[in-house]
């Protein structure tokens, strides 16, 4: 089993490359990508990771996040995820930030920074979030009413908004789709957003999922269910072999499942 030393040893996009084919056994292609971490709940299945000073830490689970931003043209929020964690940005953060920066541009000739598309209704929404400030490029994606009370304080900062009939997960990832001619998109919201997206017709095409197999968590570490296993299994043909890590917090496996 690796130990999360391993992540800092990572630092060109050779050695990225290296580490993708230890962790899923194959290079990593483009489409609508779910990334997100859950623990393996012994009494009633995968459970995901509520973020807070409770959740266990793991540099694999960290660069697992920061190389399915690193691979996007487009990352999809909600307002939520921003009120919920008021210091969360689309930052890289893994000690391995500077090699998948190359890796971006060096292996996929991605020069351009992806988006940052924030789902909200537009109520409390702070336009002076981290998320809109850091390395991204912010876009609000949110309803015509909420555009038009928006758009003058998000203009002075900086902040595309656009405005649809019906503002969802699925309109907004067929906006970026056809209109910003995204081909790869990374979704990374909680279960009240993503959960829709595996309905038919599936919206998710690849699942990026890191599972912390301790025994037990912190009740305040715990989220929502997540999707059935069994589920899993019928809506994702192919899925990796799985990479064991130890972190300071316990035991992880790693997993990508793709539709195909």
């Amino acid at each position: 089993m690796q130990t999360d030393e391993a992540i800092a040893r990572v630092t060109t996009p050779e050695e990225v490359d290296s580490l993708i084919e230890r962790l899923y056994g194959a290079q990593l292609g483009e489409g609508v990508v779910h990334v997100t971490a859950v623990w393996r709940d012994p009494a009633s299945g995968l459970r995901t990771l509520a973020i807070n000073e409770a959740t266990p830490k793991s540099r694999h689970d960290l660069f697992v996040l920061d190389l399915a931003r690193a691979r996007s043209d487009a990352l999809l929020t909600t307002g939520k995820i921003l009120r919920d964690e008021p210091e969360m940005t689309h930052d890289l953060q893994s000690p391995a930030a500077d090699a998948l920066h190359s890796w971006r541009r060096q292996k996929h000739g991605k020069h351009q920074q992806p988006l940052t598309v924030v789902l909200t209704r537009g109520d409390g929404l702070d336009l002076d979030h981290p998320a809109f400030r850091g390395w991204t490029r912010p876009l609000v994606f949110t309803s015509l009413e909420a555009r038009d009370a928006l758009a003058e304080e998000a203009s002075l900062g900086g902040i595309e908004v656009v405005g649809v009939a019906e503002p969802n997960a699925r309109t907004a990832i067929d906006y970026l789709k056809r209109e910003r001619g995204c081909r790869a998109i990374t979704v990374e919201a909680g279960p009240s957003t993503n959960v829709p997206l595996y309905d038919d017709p599936a919206a998710i095409d690849e699942l990026m999922l890191s599972v912390y197999e301790g025994e037990s968590l912190d009740t305040a570490a715990q989220g929502d269910l997540f999707l059935d296993p069994e589920r899993l299994k019928k809506l994702f043909p192919w899925r990796s072999a799985g990479y064991r890590a130890q972190s300071l917090d316990g035991p992880w496996s790693f997993l990508r499942l793709v539709r195909g």
